[in-house]
């Protein structure tokens, strides 16, 4: 059996998301390039290193989640018997970076200034079918990929919630989000004319990525490098960070995460984290000098 064909078992084998499809085939493509469709038997260490190698102008995060696919798909080899042996991998070492999420006031200025978009998406007014978006995607924490899936069958008026179906959710778990009234009232404005998907349009997934910078640079919210796609993930992690202000599991609630510490290490900005005041007593209690902080004397 080729690499290739593993690969292709491997896809088969389980339910995975489009975008999981995807990077799986990147990943074979990638080794295929680097050693040839190889017989899986005989893969060694030394393939690994030439993936590796080949992938080595990726950043750091995303070397390593491509090894952990390559990872996966020969780890299955082992499983159906098809590889005797697998091989070492090498460690990726990837420098932990804080997310980075808006702040309240940056966000409504963000929703604010899709109120100035022009035209129409499909039969609605651009500015309402954008405004109502990010309303659904803050309040409910969700991934865009997720939302733009949402059906008006997962919407309950009366009760004034959003149902994600497992189907949609990374997690392939189910989640029931209340959402405020105001956001209710918009999407019955949204509703006409009938079709199944709440956000329908008529344009490639790029055009989402596109508009949204265009709609953030308005206001002076340039994104960051690296994440000319990962601002609707920042509109995430604003609702995370600040869902976290009521403690860090109801933003894990919110997010559908199993361990909190994905959610903290991930989706948590701690400079939007309100505290009462830092956790070390001043210096002056600790030391009995009358309440005041000698390191200033």
């Amino acid at each position: 059996m080729r690499f290739s064909e593993l690969s292709r078992l491997y896809l088969s084998s389980r339910t995975a998301s489009p975008k999981y499809v995807i990077s799986v085939r990147c990943v074979c493509r990638r080794f295929v390039e680097a050693n040839g469709d190889l017989l899986v038997g005989r893969i060694r260490e030394r393939h690994v290193c030439q993936f590796f190698e080949r992938i080595g102008k990726l950043r750091p995060a995303t070397q390593a989640h491509q090894l952990r696919i390559l990872h996966a798909v020969l780890r299955f080899g082992m499983r159906i018997r098809a590889i005797s042996r697998m091989p070492e991998f090498p460690e990726v070492r990837i420098p932990t970076a804080l997310p980075m999420a808006w702040t309240e006031e940056e966000f409504r200025s963000l929703f604010q200034a899709a109120a100035m978009e022009a035209g129409h998406v499909g039969a609605w007014p651009a500015w309402l079918w954008w405004q109502t978006l990010l309303a659904v995607l803050f309040y409910t924490g969700a991934r865009v990929g997720a939302i733009m899936q949402l059906r008006w069958r997962d919407i309950d008026f009366e009760r004034g919630t959003i149902l994600l179906r497992a189907e949609t959710a990374k997690t392939l778990r189910p989640q029931l989000h209340a959402v405020p009234a105001a956001v209710v009232s918009r999407l019955r404005q949204f509703v006409w004319p009938k079709r199944d998907l709440v956000f329908e349009h008529p344009y490639s997934r790029y055009w989402l990525f596109r508009v949204l910078r265009r709609i953030a640079k308005r206001v002076g919210l340039e994104p960051e490098d690296g994440e000319r796609f990962a601002l609707f993930h920042r509109v995430r992690r604003t609702a995370a960070s600040l869902a976290a202000r009521n403690g860090v599991a109801l933003a894990q609630q919110l997010l559908g995460h199993s361990d909190p510490r994905t959610t903290v290490r991930h989706y948590v900005d701690p400079r939007q984290v309100v505290q009462d005041g830092p956790p070390v007593p001043p210096l002056g209690r600790l030391n009995g000098n009358n309440g005041q902080a000698y390191l200033f004397h």
